[in-house]
């Protein structure tokens, strides 16, 4: 892989996490149980469905578009945003999500066996090496080379999915391709002095692809358990990115709007934690220990 392909990898994978937490942000903000807003135009409550709450933004657009272009048109805005690209939480976020893959592949059976099979060295010390290094070794990936031209090449299934409330329908979506995850796999152990049989690539780039998402969601988990201020604050940073490209596209709908707007302060994150909780994206069991210090981090008198 060319130093090119490495930032475009970077920049991609960086574009599609934006776009996976504004997602379920915007998601949770207007399907919530007690949310009416657009009611009128949909011709009743707002569905959970992914397809739902792209509808009802896109119907309140000033020049009506249809879902999947307002999806596709927001994830390339905040791709190329100059704020989520310099976002080092963010980009940090989904280093370590591809470290946890790694130790999670590590120790899998699946790639026990492959080793057994074609009498291969075990290959979970190598990864597990790898995973410890990754945070660091993506953080620092030179993204001035990108071509952000390219675009994020979500499909419009995996967009739905995305900005879906419905926690099966995000656990369906997946990251970038095989191939892609293949080729960054290959580079990284190559800069370690590391090299791996191809079906074992194969079979960590599957993964890779498969899971990233969830891994994603799962770093945030973790850091949310520490005390929530990465999270919290990139959560709020992101939502507030989006609701500009929103108005930028023209959002007219006073309901939609204000839905989106409310959740503009770091104490109002903690309450949309509250009703990701109530649609189960992944981190539900965790909210409970979490909400206290959460709470600590947006109250300004309280000891930090």
């Amino acid at each position: 892989m060319s130093l090119v392909d490495l930032a475009n990898t970077k920049i991609r994978v960086i574009g599609c996490s934006a776009v996976m937490a504004v997602g379920q942000l915007i998601s949770s903000a207007i399907a919530n149980p007690g949310t009416q807003a657009a009611a009128g135009m949909m011709g009743g409550p707002i569905a959970l469905g992914g397809v739902s709450i792209l509808a009802a933004i896109a119907g309140g657009i000033a020049e009506t578009m249809a879902a999947d272009e307002l999806a596709n048109r927001m994830s390339e805005k905040l791709a190329k945003n100059p704020r989520i690209l310099d976002n080092h939480d963010l980009t940090k976020a989904a280093g370590e999500a591809i470290g946890y893959i790694l130790r999670e592949v590590a120790k899998s059976d699946e790639l026990i066996a492959i080793a057994e099979t074609k009498k291969l060295p075990y290959a979970k010390q190598a990864l597990d090496e790898l995973a410890e290094k990754t945070p660091g070794y993506w953080l620092h990936i030179n993204t001035s080379t990108a071509d952000l031209s390219r675009g994020l090449q979500i499909s419009e299934e995996q967009l739905t999915k995305i900005f879906s409330a419905d926690a099966e329908e995000f656990d369906r979506v997946t990251g970038l391709t095989p191939e892609d995850w293949a080729s960054f796999l290959g580079e990284f152990a190559a800069t370690e002095g590391k090299s791996f049989d191809a079906e074992i690539v194969g079979f960590v780039a599957e993964k890779l692809y498969a899971t990233f998402p969830k891994a994603y969601r799962e770093v945030l988990k973790l850091d949310a358990a520490k005390g929530g201020e990465k999270f919290a604050a990139m959560l709020l940073n992101l939502h507030q990115i989006a609701l500009t490209e929103l108005r930028d596209l023209g959002l007219q709908n006073g309901e939609i709007l204000q839905k989106l707007e409310a959740v503009a302060t770091q104490q109002q994150i903690c309450q949309v934690m509250v009703k990701l909780e109530a649609i189960e994206i992944g981190i539900r069991d965790d909210l409970a220990q979490i909400k206290t210090s959460l709470e600590r981090f947006v109250d300004t008198s309280a000891p930090r």
